[in-house]
Formats: C-alpha cells, structure tokens, sequence
C-alpha cells in the first residue's frame, strides 16, 4: 500500500466540509464566524500599530506598589510583537442575531484577553478591517513561524473538531518528508539539529552547510495518521567529514567532538556502509486506532503524569534491608 507524501513546508487542505455544527451553534463564536464567507485583512499593521500605541501608553505611567515603583509588566518586546493566538469576541447588543452594528460597541461588549491593551476604538478599527460583525470572533495569529504553527494547528484541530469537518471512521495515513536539518534557536542564538545530529542531508545539501544552514534540508521522514506521528526515521550519516562539518554547525568545537563522539567518528572511517531506520510507536498507531486522546489509555501500565507507577507505587522509599542487600548508603544532609 503507497502512502500519500506531504512535504513538511505544504500547507493543509482539508478534504470535504459538511453543514454540521456543534451542539451550542447559538452561542458558538467560532461556529457563528465560520457560518459566514471569511474574510482577513491584508496585513497586521492595525493590529501592530494599535497594541503598540497602547503598550506605549501603559509604559508611560509608573506603577507602584507600597509606595514603590516597580518595572511595568507590559514590555516593548512582548507587545510590539505580539505571539501566538489572540482572539478578540464581540459579545454586544446584538451578537445573537448578528444584526448590531460595530460603532454601537462599547468596552462590556469585547471578550478578550488583549482588551486591556486596546481602545473600544481600536477594537473597532480591527473589526472594521476584518469586516467583523456582531456576534463574530476574530482570531488574530502573529509572531515568530514555530510559534504561529502551533497556534494555528491547534486552532484547525478544534474547528474540525467542533464542526466535524473529519471523519472519525478514516484512518489517513501519509509520510512527511523535507524537514530542515536545522532549526534557529532564538534563545541561545545557535543552530540546533530539527531531529538529531547524525541525519544526512539531502543530495547537493552539504554546499549550503556553512554558509546557510537554515536552507538544508535533511532526509529525513515521519509516518502520521491522523495528524499522529507513528513512526519517524531518517539516513544517518555514515561520512566523518560530513559528520565533524554538521557538529560545526552545531557549536561542537573540535575538543568536545573529539571527547563525546571520537568511537562514532573512527567508526567511520573503516567503511561504514550507507544506512538508515525508522522507529514505530505501537502504542501510538493503537491510540489512533482505538480513538483515544491520550496515550496512557493504550499502555498497560500507565504512569501519572507526575512519573508515579500505581501498580508497583513507585518511586517510594526503599527499606533499610533492600538497601543492605545492595551494599547502598543513603546519607542524608540537614540544610
């Protein structure tokens, strides 16, 4: 049986749409907006210059607290480049029927989180170029790409959650290729490996290794269905050149090359053959066959999500003659 191949940079398309809705269309916000033909704006330059212009005015006046001043909360970076997932309700005079007109709304009308950094006029600036109604939701996404993706990911999962846009009896299976070597750590501003370190780059790749390593691309591949990775795999590299040249990327300098990976390297160089792998998740492909959201439902014996073992009550302390069997000491420091 072929699978379909998705590459990872393509967009998602879904493949029906039916009329149903969740249970409480009424009050359903998002249910409500996507009854309508969507419509987006062409940039987030209002939303920018309105947060921005708000977080400015907030950092103007100094809080204090018990007499003191103390650093405002809303920093320039937090807010003049606003992340993840915002959503802004229009909940006034009439939201249910759709029939309020945008100018009437007033500060009690809007639901969101980022109200407190926006004007009703700015609000209304943002609804207006949307072409927003009452009784809408506008889901505004901006900020870094990894962090949008997620946000967007999860969106789309609930809306097709919410309007059965899926078919719970079909299983669909794909492999995603093309993932990028390397990823930006904005953090620590170096290049981290997107899977690991020892996957090779696709042919003719190697050419961009130092002078662009955003633009490599590795093979690599994970097995989904369902948007659930089951297996992931890649070709390793079998080359020390190539090897110490992806290490180099990395920040590896060639002491901490030479102490941590000096067995893989001089394996290399008595012929190691081209080869590769890939690792399927059992556990996972009966999540997914079963309809289950969380994996623990498909393991027989489930840890908590703090690491306790229900069945063998571990970890828990240890008698003295267990510990005398095994020659161990435990000392214990007052602080």
């Amino acid at each position: 049986m072929r699978f379909p191949r998705r590459t990872y940079a393509r967009r998602w398309r879904p493949t029906g749409r039916t009329s149903r809705t969740c249970a409480s269309t009424s009050t359903c916000l998002i249910c409500r907006t996507l009854r309508r033909r969507p419509t987006f704006a062409s940039s987030l330059r209002p939303w920018r210059a309105a947060v921005s212009s708000r977080a400015s005015e907030r950092r103007a006046a100094p809080r204090t607290r018990g007499g003191r001043q103390t650093r405002s909360s809303t920093s320039p970076r937090r807010y003049d480049q606003p992340v993840g997932l915002v959503t802004i309700a229009l909940t006034g005079e009439g939201a249910l029927t759709g029939e309020g007109d945008i100018d009437d709304l007033t500060e009690d009308g809007i639901r969101s989180a980022a109200a407190r950094f926006l004007t009703v006029e700015q609000v209304k600036a943002i609804a207006h170029r949307v072409e927003g109604e009452m009784g809408d939701m506008i889901l505004i996404v901006a900020g870094p790409a990894k962090t949008t993706n997620q946000a967007l990911s999860a969106l789309r999962n609930e809306i097709g959650a919410r309007l059965e846009l899926a078919d719970p009896n079909l299983i669909a299976f794909a492999f995603v290729t093309d993932f990028p070597l390397f990823e930006w750590n904005e953090d620590a501003e170096r290049w981290d490996a997107m899977h690991h370190a020892f996957s090779m780059p696709k042919d003719g790749h190697e050419a961009y290794l130092e002078s662009d390593p955003g633009k490599v691309i590795g093979r690599l591949y994970d097995l989904v269905a369902n948007g659930a990775e089951l297996a992931s795999g890649s070709i390793r590299i079998h080359k020390r050149e190539l090897q110490e040249r992806v290490f180099g990327v990395l920040g590896y300098t060639k002491e901490e090359v030479a102490e941590r990976f000096d067995q893989l390297l001089t394996a290399f160089e008595y012929g190691t053959p081209p080869h590769g792998g890939i690792a399927p998740g059992i556990d996972r492909l009966l999540m997914v066959l079963t309809g289950r959201d969380n994996i623990r439902d498909v393991i027989a014996f489930p840890k908590t999500q703090s690491g306790f073992d229900p069945l063998f009550e571990a970890p828990n302390v240890v008698e003295q003659k267990h510990l005398d069997e095994l020659h161990i000491s435990i000392n214990v420091e007052e602080v």
